[in-house]
């Protein structure tokens, strides 16, 4: 089973659910869509490599230590320490640390996307979508806020009955010559699609017929997994913006309890015969202003941060969903 930490209520261990498997397989379920599709393609999810199943494997992956590396140069990058401790029989040691960039992340993110077309591929942190972050991308507050997304990333794919299972994620969490193993597959990459490069126009008129053209049998599961995912993307969005407005009022009382504090300070020059007291006063409002500071950063990156994360997860379901639907669109013009 994947290992996560309980107390981290971030969203990261949040899986689909169908009425018929909720109270008996609410941690290892996945979207109908995987389900139809992985058993067309003989994977067994739900029986032998749902997480939490007896004698499970375990894959548990920390993502920590934002580190700046080549300061000072054009080649400047922000790596991240991965620690996994699994059971898996492919790795070579039962605890392995490597240290990734970003870029490493997207390469993983677009060879799973590919390997695994029938599976919700968790989407990263988009790169425009950080907007919210002030200070530069090489700042704490930028780098501390990515990696927590990174985690929710790597979570939710040792938590997926299929992708865990993926050799290039086992790759990428312990290989030493990772860069090799990106140069490897991306030379097969382009080779491949050079082969296929004849049927582009094909698909770029099928595309565009099929954007005109709806499917005329309607599965009623996908339809209940569409509906409940846009009633999420409703509530995710209203919940959003109450938290967004917390975390401001939150930031807002910490600068009032900072500047309560140096008034306080300024009065013991006036009342010298309370100095201790108003002192002792004085630095119990700091440390409560310090701990409005430490809410608020976990309100706004982890809790906050974790809604768009979770978001973005739900767009992804859509896209494969309508991927679905352009599928058997093409079935039923062939039959």
């Amino acid at each position: 089973m994947a290992v996560i930490d309980q107390h981290q209520d971030d969203f990261s261990n949040v899986s689909w659910n169908t009425d018929e498997h909720t109270a008996a397989e609410s941690s290892s379920s996945v979207t109908a869509t995987e389900f139809d599709d992985t058993e067309r393609n003989g994977h067994n999810a739900y029986e032998s490599d749902a997480p939490g199943s007896d004698g499970q494997e375990v894959l548990d992956c920390v993502v920590s230590e934002p580190l700046k590396e080549n300061d000072g140069s054009k080649d400047t990058f922000v790596s991240y320490l991965i620690t996994t401790n699994t059971t898996f029989p492919s790795f070579q040691r039962s605890q392995t640390t490597v240290r990734r960039r970003f870029t490493d992340f997207v390469f993983l993110y677009k060879a799973l996307s590919r390997d695994y077309p029938t599976a919700a591929v968790p989407p990263l942190p988009d790169k425009q979508r950080m907007e919210y972050v002030s200070g530069n991308r090489f700042g704490p507050d930028f780098t501390n806020r990515r990696a927590h997304s990174l985690q929710r990333f790597l979570n939710r794919l040792s938590l997926h009955p299929v992708l865990r299972r993926a050799d290039i994620l086992h790759i990428f969490l312990e290989s030493p010559d990772w860069n090799a193993t990106m140069r490897s597959r991306s030379v097969r990459g382009s080779t491949s699609s050079d082969t296929g490069s004849s049927g582009v126009f094909d698909n770029l008129t099928d595309s565009f017929l099929n954007a005109f053209t709806k499917a005329h049998k309607h599965d009623k599961r996908f339809l209940e997994v569409r509906e409940r995912s846009d009633k999420l993307d409703e509530d995710l969005a209203h919940i959003e913006k109450v938290v967004a407005r917390v975390a401001r009022r939150e930031n807002d009382i910490e600068l009032d309890f900072k500047d309560l504090a140096e008034q306080f300070q300024k009065l013991i020059t006036l009342e010298p015969g309370v100095e201790n007291e108003v002192r002792h006063f004085a630095n119990s409002i700091e440390d409560t202003a310090m701990g409005l500071r430490k809410l608020k950063d976990v309100t706004d990156g982890d809790y906050l941060g974790s809604l768009r994360d979770m978001q973005a997860y739900s767009t992804a379901l859509k896209s494969l969903l309508k991927a679905r639907e352009q599928k058997q669109v093409d079935y039923e013009q062939l039959t």
